[in-house]
């Protein structure tokens, strides 16, 4: 049997075989653009927590048992993503994932350059954290530069993913100043879905 894009890699045969590239760059890229997706749910106030259609494209939407959550501590506050607030996909090899306490309006978007178990450095993957989705010229903050931090996955099967991940944040634009610490857990299936 050969190997299937978007699939996690214990069920890929031939990694090469969806292609290579660099994968950092290309998650960089996909944070920026989950980035504004967040932003723009906040703003048009969502929708429904399920798509209709499901995913398209690469993306895999594999159903699987467990309670989804996603949760974290910026500066010492600390955020649940609302049910309708969290999506984890997979685009090859590739892992988005976008949280959102809808209630409080922040949220989290990471990109891991790998399927598989593992620590990726910040260096590695994308990170973006907003404090107010809803905020036009709201606070964004990455990764440090001197280092940064690090995710985790712990756990990862052909329907959920789990794992941990912990940074020092600097401002990404020109709101915000100094550092600040971000921490938190995931625990998804995987699944396209509608964030807030």
């Amino acid at each position: 049997m050969g190997s299937k894009c978007g699939q996690p890699s214990e069920l890929r045969g031939n990694r090469n075989s969806c292609g290579t590239g660099d994968q950092a760059a290309k998650a960089l890229s996909s944070a920026a653009f989950i980035l504004i997706a967040v932003i723009g749910a906040f703003a048009c106030g969502g929708g429904p927590s399920e798509s209709a259609g499901g995913p398209t494209g690469n993306l895999t939407a594999p159903s699987g048992g467990g309670a989804d959550q996603v949760t974290w501590t910026f500066d010492g506050k600390n955020f649940q993503a609302s049910g309708n607030g969290m999506s984890v996909t997979l685009d090859n090899g590739a892992v988005f994932l976008v949280a959102a306490d809808c209630s409080q309006d922040a949220g989290v978007s990471l990109t891991l350059p790998s399927d598989t178990a593992g620590t990726f450095s910040a260096q590695q993957l994308a990170l973006v954290y907003t404090p107010n989705g809803k905020s036009s010229g709201s606070e964004i903050w990455v990764p440090d530069t001197n280092g940064g931090g690090s995710a985790t996955i712990s756990s990862v099967s052909s329907s959920r993913i789990a794992g941990t991940f912990s940074f020092t944040l600097m401002p990404g634009g020109s709101a915000g100043s100094g550092r600040k610490s971000l921490q938190g857990t995931f625990n998804l299936a995987f699944g396209d879905r509608k964030i807030c």
